[in-house]
């Protein structure tokens, strides 16, 4: 079932009273015409022509609305459809998925709509999911992530999950010393990897930053207060792993 506003001109002009013939017989009239499909399309006369088309409801059972009438400056009753009626108890969810969608949409030049509408299709595609991952999550609001986080998840987990760590080789012509220096990279804070990327079992082995003793880096198992110079090549963090501490192993397993 589906009930939106339209624009009437992409319609083949359907046989409904004019707008003029609607306003004669008052604020609040309607007419109606239905399609061989079963399509209703709807003309309500409200401050002005409102089109409306539905596969389920048409004007059908009206009732009476309170609106604004600026030249007696006082409020008076007009016969509602029941097509608006259900259109205004539906709107929000996609009032709100549309300004989400605003939000962080992928950004694309190309104005072909064909791939306008598969990356539409992919944000849409998001936006559900984390609904849905807000719902699951209703318990526990204080472990909700926000959308943003939750893109970066998701493209994450896409990139990484059931492949193998990168070998670490730049691609290009090898560096000179008659070139400039390389720039120095910003220190960027470590994070925890998705749970997909956690849990796919491929490829998490650990190797030496190569920094020294001196210099280990804080284990980013919860709980862990110690230090180590092991990480995971794939997730890129740090977690202990001695004779008497098997944190590495089981970080990847539970």
């Amino acid at each position: 079932m589906g009930t939106g506003t339209i624009k009437i001109n992409r319609f083949a002009n359907p046989p409904l009273k004019t707008e003029k013939e609607l306003r004669k017989e008052g604020r609040g009239s309607a007419d109606e015409v239905v399609s061989k499909d079963g399509i209703v399309v709807v003309r309500w006369v409200d401050n002005k022509a409102v089109h409306l088309a539905s596969n389920h409801v048409g004007i059908g059972n009206t009732e009476e609305v309170q609106r604004w009438q600026k030249t007696q400056k006082s409020y008076a009753n007009i016969t509602c459809p029941e097509i608006v009626k259900d259109y205004n108890t539906s709107m929000g969810g996609v009032d709100l998925t549309d300004q989400l969608l605003s939000y962080y949409r992928i950004f694309l030049r190309s104005k072909k709509w064909t791939l306008r509408m598969i990356f539409h299709s992919v944000d849409l595609a998001v936006i559900n999911s984390w609904n849905e991952y807000r719902q699951e999550m209703g318990r526990h609001q204080n472990k909700n992530i926000d959308l943003l986080d939750f893109k970066w998840a998701v493209a994450d987990s896409l990139l990484h999950v059931g492949n193998a760590a990168s070998s670490g080789k730049k691609r290009g012509r090898p560096r000179t010393a008659e070139d400039d220096p390389p720039p120095k990279k910003r220190k960027v804070g470590e994070s925890h990897p998705a749970r997909e990327l956690r849990f796919d079992k491929l490829d998490h082995l650990p190797h030496d930053d190569g920094k020294g003793n001196n210099k280990q880096t804080r284990c980013k198992r919860v709980g862990c207060k110690g230090t180590t110079n092991f990480f995971c090549k794939k997730c890129k963090i740090h977690l202990c792993l001695t004779k008497k501490k098997y944190i590495y192993v089981f970080y990847f397993i539970s």
